[in-house]
């Protein structure tokens, strides 16, 4: 039996489909960890979403807190109670005790021309202002 003699074209086809194949597996493997990796991320960034969120409510529990303690202690019944407490008999000005001042005079219109902001913002911010801000709100 004589051995028959290889092809040298057919190594190269076997080299070229093993090539391929760890080629692909190493695609795979790293497409695999990408995947991985890019959903450990996104399991991070919601975690500190909710952590966000989580202070983000207590501190506007605590703000809502502070605004109703404010309120009660600048309520009129609280104001005279806190006098009564203090003694100190407190009453209203007299005539003497008070100043008026006179008007002042009228600007006139043409002295500052009103230019129209650009940035929605600041429309909003004036708004705010000639309202009188949050302060009068009720």
């Amino acid at each position: 039996m004589t051995k028959k003699p290889r092809n040298p074209q057919d190594s190269i086809y076997i080299y070229r489909i093993a090539t391929l194949m760890a080629l692909n597996l190493l695609t795979a493997t790293a497409g695999g960890l990408g995947l991985l990796w890019m959903r450990q991320e996104i399991s991070a960034s919601a975690e500190r979403i909710r952590e966000t969120q989580l202070a983000i409510n207590d501190t506007e529990r605590r703000l809502q807190y502070v605004n109703v303690q404010i309120a009660e202690a600048t309520s009129p019944e609280a104001l005279k109670r806190r006098i009564s407490e203090l003694a100190l008999e407190l009453k209203a000005p007299t005539g003497t005790q008070t100043v008026y001042m006179a008007p002042l005079p009228e600007a006139a219109q043409d002295a500052l021309p009103m230019a129209a902001p650009a940035e929605p913002i600041m429309v909003s911010f004036e708004l705010a202002l000639l309202k009188g801000g949050a302060s009068s709100a009720k």
